[in-house]
């Protein structure tokens, strides 16, 4: 991954603006912010907020953080929380002008893969110390821990239904009832670590792996396997040779 970032505009999908010379290491997550602004993470051990209005790439401000940020989001106006591999998640308030690191939500033993805000009191961390914990913004306290993955948990998302979708190490997609702090479903399917999941519209669900595929779900079933098609004229070529 480059250390810089494009702007894409949707009408067109072309970019019209490229902020570059900013991070000095992999940038590895975004968020957008209150008024129109971003905050980008970085293995730089920073966070970035810039403008997209602006006429000018510079950064309006860098946040030195404890270590590497591994994901990034805005819980209330100018109040970013972000992940890292300390294992904390802090909080920052992006209108003091001296110290914004305001509070540390501490719990996990591994490093924070990803977060998730869940209503306007809770939020959830993902981690690699198999966990997900659900956190009270307000009162700044872990109220339940998930347990139920067997290696890291690498990707989180809110479901439409209101529950939770973690996918992880193990090769697991798991789905939560964060209320009751129990697993409804467990999908399988995917032959490698699960590092993304995204719920569409219409209430498919996908997953995306270093198995180099993406699974389409609905109802906790596998209805679709999309590939690269380098991939699957491989597998063509390997199951004709079979048969030969």
């Amino acid at each position: 991954m480059n250390n810089y970032m494009g702007i894409l505009n949707e009408s067109y999908f072309k970019c019209t603006k490229t902020i570059s010379d900013s991070h000095k290491d992999k940038i590895v997550c975004m968020t957008e912010i209150f008024d129109g602004k971003i905050a980008t993470g970085s293995y730089d051990n920073t966070i970035k907020i810039w403008n997209l209005n602006s006429f000018s790439n510079n950064c309006e401000k860098t946040i030195t953080e404890e270590g590497n940020v591994f994901c990034l989001i805005e819980f209330e106006n100018n109040m970013p929380l972000s992940g890292t591999n300390k294992n904390n998640i802090n909080l920052f308030n992006l209108n003091n002008t001296i110290n914004n690191k305001i509070f540390s939500f501490k719990g996990h033993k591994l490093w924070v893969n990803n977060l998730v805000k869940l209503n306007n009191i809770y939020f959830a961390s993902s981690s690699n110390d198999n966990q997900i914990r659900i956190w009270n913004y307000y009162n700044k306290i872990c109220s339940n821990i998930l347990v139920g993955h067997a290696d890291g948990v690498l990707s989180i998302t809110l479901l439409s239904d209101g529950q939770l979708c973690s996918g992880g190490a193990d090769l697991s997609i798991k789905i939560w009832d964060c209320a009751r702090g129990i697993c409804t479903s467990t999908l399988l399917g995917h032959k490698k670590w699960i590092k993304c999941l995204y719920q569409l519209s219409n209430k498919y669900i996908l997953s995306g792996s270093d198995d180099k595929t993406i699974k389409v779900w609905l109802d906790n079933k596998c209805i679709n396997t999309l590939m690269p098609l380098v991939i699957l004229l491989y597998k063509i070529n390997q199951f004709v040779k079979y048969f030969d």
